[in-house]
């Protein structure tokens, strides 16, 4: 099973997958043409990761049967380089966002990057 590098089976468990941000926000950001990101950039970056690693596991399904659990890894100082409140609001205030539109944003973005939203 290839997966992106950002993604890796943690020993022992099967079917759980440690997702690595500082490897997949520098890499979607990259895709979304965002050089200073805002808070509503990583928010973006995150969805788009889900469905990444979602449509990975769908692809995948005879190498991962049954429940997959997917954890973003904070240990190294991940969590602090990538506190989406260290970052600035920019033109959005996602806070403010509701929940739909957050997702209606995630999805249009992830249809300009990959060409599909999966279902």
């Amino acid at each position: 099973m290839a997966l992106p590098d950002w993604i890796t089976p943690i020993e022992g468990k099967p079917n759980h997958f440690a997702v690595d941000p500082d490897l997949f926000y520098p890499a979607i950001l990259a895709e979304m043409g965002v050089d200073d990101p805002t808070h509503h950039d990583l928010e973006l970056a995150f969805g788009i990761m889900k469905l990444d690693f979602d449509m990975q596991m769908r692809m995948n399904r005879a190498a991962v049967p049954g429940r997959v659990v997917r954890i973003v890894r904070s240990d190294d100082g991940r969590k602090l380089r990538w506190n989406k409140t260290m970052f600035p609001k920019g033109d959005v205030d996602w806070d403010a966002l509701p929940v739909s539109e957050r997702g209606r944003r995630i999805r249009e973005t992830y249809r300009r990057l990959r060409g599909f939203v999966p279902g």
